[in-house]
């Protein structure tokens, strides 16, 4: 790691024992000495990753408060954990977590004191909310016979991968390299999925609301077109035709307003089961509860207005003798 971290173009190396996103394990329930109402049943469970002083600079994680792992967390130094916004926020609330101790998380062998807190980042998955992850020395945890994945932040990481292929052969010529790839490849493959199931939703989609706005044309205009004949009988007898576009307007509006009510009623209570397939995108995503809502409440309005305009400018005669 110290030999990679010296090649030209390197700006950080680190050892992990499961990469962010692409990896998912090593995971197990936790507790925090200060809070013996979550032993038991009700322990969170958290994922747990082994890491050295350069892996937060390599992987680009942001220090939110205290201190990352340092070179001086060492097997024979006290135990020390950073952790997760999501796992400060479960255990502590609003509280500060530094100074706190906790255990577990795949090591059960004592506590750690918490000395630093992290940005949230996909351990797992891209999609859904962040999970808990608390981050221990690598010197502290790991065993020499256990594998490590390195990182390095660089400017053509590719470019690196024969001169680190020759690094670890010269620290040990029975050692193999397994699968190189970039962040930005594992985070494609990880996207692949959310995005298949974003087309085939965008798909149904588009499918319900063509549906919906033709049948809420349909049914709308019918029922005013039933209506020629009264409002033949009311141009007859003085009515304006902007008293008879506000009547239809006001009469047929009620059913689409309702409907539309409870359409977005029950997208509201399906968002508990769409926030896991969710990306960057709130389940209660105003812009799009608005577009699902506009749409009907747009279709409705056009479909009383349109019919009722052309009987109000019709000759009361002409919508008499019609029927």
């Amino acid at each position: 790691m110290e030999r990679a971290a010296a090649l030209p173009g390197v700006g950080a190396a680190g050892l992990i024992n499961r990469l962010p996103v692409r990896d998912g394990g090593w995971q197990g329930t936790v507790r925090a000495e200060d809070r013996p109402d979550l032993d038991g049943e009700r322990s969170p469970n958290s994922f747990w990753r082994a890491v050295t002083p350069g892996t937060f600079a390599a992987l680009g994680v942001e220090m939110v408060e205290g201190r990352g792992i340092l070179a001086s967390d060492g097997p024979d130094a006290p135990r020390v954990a950073v952790v997760n916004e999501s796992f400060a926020r479960t255990m502590w609330g609003e509280r500060t977590a530094l100074g706190r101790r906790i255990s577990g998380g795949g090591r059960r062998d004592g506590w750690y004191e918490v000395v630093g807190v992290v940005r949230n980042v996909a351990v797992d998955d891209l999609v859904g909310e962040r999970a808990m992850a608390m981050y221990l020395s690598w010197d502290q945890v790991m065993r020499s016979s256990e594998y490590g994945l390195l990182v390095l932040k660089a400017t053509d990481p590719l470019a690196l991968v024969g001169a680190a292929r020759a690094l670890v052969s010269q620290v040990d010529d029975r050692a193999t390299v397994g699968r190189v790839e970039t962040m930005t490849s594992a985070i494609d493959r990880a996207i692949a999925t959310p995005l298949r199931l974003r087309f085939f939703l965008t798909l149904f989609s588009a499918l319900a609301i063509a549906l919906g706005t033709v049948g809420i044309y349909g049914v709308v205009s019918y029922a005013v077109q039933r209506r020629r004949t009264e409002f033949g009988v009311r141009l007859a007898l003085g009515a304006r035709p902007g008293q008879l576009l506000a009547v239809v307007v006001r009469t047929g509006m009620p059913p689409v307003v309702l409907g539309v009510t409870g359409g977005l009623a029950a997208a509201l209570l399906a968002t508990a089961a769409l926030e896991r397939f969710l990306f960057q995108v709130s389940p209660t995503d105003l812009a799009s509860l608005a577009g699902a809502a506009v749409v009907p409440l747009t279709t409705g309005v056009l479909a009383a207005v349109v019919p009722a305009y052309r009987a109000s400018t019709t000759h009361p005669a002409v919508s008499l003798r019609g029927d």
